[in-house]
C-alpha cells in the first residue's frame, strides 16, 4: 500500500485535503477543523481514496500549519 501526505489547498473560510496521487478531494472541511489534527497523538489519520485506492495521510509540514494556527488565532500571516 503506497502512502503519502495529503495535498493540502488553502482556501479563504475552507481547507482543501486533496490525494496526492490522483488529485481527487478527499477532505472540505473548515480552518477550526483541521486544526485538531495538527495537535493530535498518536497514529497519523489518513483516507484511501475511492478513485485511485491509494492512501493519504493527514500530516502538515510547518508552513501549512503555521498558515492553519495563523487562521484559527485570527493573526495575518504574509
Amino acid at each position: 500500500m503506497e502512502t503519502k501526505p495529503a495535498t493540502v489547498v488553502f482556501h479563504r473560510a475552507k481547507v482543501i485535503l486533496e490525494c496526492p496521487h490522483c488529485g481527487q478531494t478527499l477532505i472540505r472541511t473548515t480552518y477550526d477543523k483541521v486544526s485538531r489534527l495538527l495537535d493530535a497523538s498518536g497514529p497519523p489519520r489518513g483516507k484511501i481514496c475511492e478513485k485511485c485506492g491509494k492512501t493519504a495521510i493527514f500530516t502538515f509540514d510547518e508552513p501549512s500549519s503555521a498558515v492553519i494556527r495563523a487562521r484559527t488565532s485570527g493573526t495575518e500571516i504574509r
